[in-house]
């Protein structure tokens, strides 16, 4: 490590292949967060949560993103026998195992009461959160570890490449895999590998009396020295506004096109529900088809198998259903639109013949025949407007899997692109997209599927400002602080994405808790006006992207420092060629 003015020989350069290995784990964090930014709001909107709650529930990210400041200073100084980072990238991988049992769980239907189950559910999203935290930071940091000089940029656009890759495996099994979470996790696991391998690490050895300081002072004291002034703070500033008009885009992208443009309404899992309580419907139905023992025992010794049998004893079991089950014309009609009509008549048909006349050896060829088979079956029916719900939900997940293809398209181009257009000129650009295409959401009125088209067009225009805020913040902040120092300063600029996630939060509550959540008011829905509001905080986001400036690893800090006005080609040389300045990577004016 070189001391103050110690000139520092430059790092070797490493094989691109290698650094992407080093950055795949970063791959798991995003898988993570697709799973919950897809599921939970639908999960939490289907239990009955309100939806002016449910942006309040989502702060429990930037709360547990708190953490990644300390996570940055104890892994910056761990002494762990397999390095300083790895460690924590598995015991972050062991929380999201925990947390995706809770989710699977609920999915099954394991808590019957709606209370518990939004307890339960809101307990596996605080520990996928504590997870995520853990992961991030470290799994950033060990990418700049390993990089060489003036390869930071080319680490940053890895990491923004595989958060579009982790994006695109969860919101692709989100849409098509009924209990997508094992295959998310299994994914995790594998993209971790590589990291594992591809990555040495060597042992931090303590020098002799060195201890780790309090984690608060040094996350306080770094903060300080960021806040007043320089490249970092602009860096931040402007990461807070572009997180502040993205995150509730990212949490509610789904629901909106299940609610405003498929209009769909979710059954709640109610214990007293029909729909959810599988043991009463299982009982309701074998009591109703017992009943129809003798109608049946009758109809078939009366010598006929033909089509007037079956006809006859579906026109008895609808009665007997809907009388056991609390069935309603409406929910009896979308179970026979699933298939079970074909599989009562069928069931008829084989009465014809059977010799199971006993009411007990008759129910339970019915149970064997019939319930198992078809029960399921209607359970998933719901009325038609719980099945636009889930619709819309699988083909916002699949919009949203097509801006994250576009974000990792992007990503593996950015660099070109920034060099030919400068930073801020592509910053700016991509930013003032993201307003259009939010706007673009809230304009129309009274939106239905013929929408669908604007929508993934509006989704695919975040693309771009999303690739760019996860990859031009951090690669300035690694460029302007001491490299041993990198964990705590990516934690530091953490706060900043924090504090703009909780800004967007608390306006979509606000907005949501003076709406209703049921319809639509003057043509838009609550959703709507989350992403005007959001729309106008990207407008300030775009103008804000100006004064980001390239600093140097002297001058970090110097509020006099950094590219004020330089060419378009300075600029990129600075960000995407740096260079060492000479004065060693310890020598930081404070």
């Amino acid at each position: 490590m070189a001391s103050i003015g110690e000139v520092a020989e430059p790092k070797p350069r490493i094989h691109p292949f290698r650094l992407l290995c080093a950055a795949s784990s970063y791959t798991s964090v995003q898988i993570a967060y697709g799973f919950a930014f897809a599921l939970f709001s639908p999960m939490m909107t289907r239990l009955g949560v309100k939806s002016w709650l449910t942006p309040i529930m989502w702060l429990v990210g930037p709360i547990c993103g708190l953490l990644q400041p300390f996570i940055g200073v104890f892994s910056d100084k761990a002494t762990f026998r397999f390095g300083r980072r790895r460690p924590f990238i598995f015991v972050g991988l062991a929380f999201v195992l925990l947390s995706y049992g809770f989710f699977i769980a609920i999915e099954q239907g394991a808590f019957k009461n709606n209370t518990v189950a939004i307890v339960i559910g809101l307990i596996a999203f605080i520990i996928i959160n504590v997870a995520i935290n853990i992961l991030m930071l470290p799994a950033r940091a060990i990418v700049f570890d390993v990089c060489g000089e003036g390869q930071e940029t080319m680490g940053n656009n890895f990491i923004a490449l595989l958060v579009g890759v982790g994006n695109i495996i969860s919101y692709i099994f989100s849409a098509y895999v009924k209990n997508p979470y094992p295959y998310g996790l299994a994914f995790m696991v594998l993209l971790s590998v590589p990291t594992f391998l591809a990555v040495r690490e060597r042992r931090y050895v303590r020098a002799e009396g060195e201890k780790i300081e309090n984690p608060f002072k040094i996350t306080f004291r770094a903060l300080f020295k960021v806040v007043k002034g320089g490249p970092v703070l602009r860096a931040g500033f402007v990461y807070l506004m572009s997180w502040s008009a993205y995150f509730a885009f990212n949490t509610n992208g789904t629901l909106f096109v299940a609610k405003a443009v498929y209009h769909g309404t979710p059954l709640q899992n109610s214990g007293s529900s029909l729909m959810s309580d599988e043991n009463a419907f299982n009982n309701g139905f074998r009591t109703a088809l017992n009943q129809l023992t003798v109608p049946m025992m009758a109809m078939a010794m009366g010598g006929s198998a033909s089509g007037a049998i079956p006809g006859a004893v579906c026109l008895i079991a609808r009665q007997l259903i809907q009388q056991h089950t609390g069935m309603d014309n409406e929910r009896y009609v979308a179970m026979m639109k699933n298939g079970v009509k074909n599989t009562i008549c069928s069931i008829a048909q084989k009465v014809a013949s059977t010799s199971l006349f006993s009411n007990t050896s008759f129910g339970a060829f019915l149970s064997s025949s019939f319930v198992s088979s078809s029960a399921s079956v209607f359970a998933a029916a719901g009325t038609p407007e719980n099945d636009a719900y889930i619709e819309g939900v699988k083909i916002g997940s699949l919009a949203m899997m097509a801006m994250s293809l576009l974000t990792s398209v992007f990503s593996a181009i950015s660099e070109l692109v920034q060099k030919f257009f400068g930073l801020r000129a592509t910053y700016f650009l991509t930013q003032l997209l993201a307003t259009f295409s939010l706007f673009s959401m809230w304009i129309p009125r009274n939106i239905d599927k013929s929408y669908l088209w604007a929508v993934f067009v509006s989704y695919c225009g975040m693309a771009f400002n999303f690739s760019m805020f996860n990859s031009v913040p951090f690669a300035i902040v690694n460029m302007s602080v001491p490299q041993e120092e990198s964990g705590v300063y990516t934690g530091v600029m953490n706060i900043f994405c924090l504090l703009g996630q909780t800004i967007s939060q608390g306006m979509c509550a606000a907005i949501n808790a003076a709406l209703p959540d049921d319809r639509a008011v003057n043509g838009r829905w609550f959703l709507q006006w989350d992403f005007f509001a959001t729309g106008v905080v990207s407008a300030v986001a775009t103008v804000c992207s100006l004064i980001l400036r390239v600093g140097q690893r002297n001058s970090a800090y110097d509020s006099n420092s950094g590219m004020k006005s330089g060419s378009v080609e300075e600029e990129s040389r600075l960000l995407l060629e740096h260079k060492d300045d000479g004065q060693g990577v310890g020598s930081v004016q404070l």
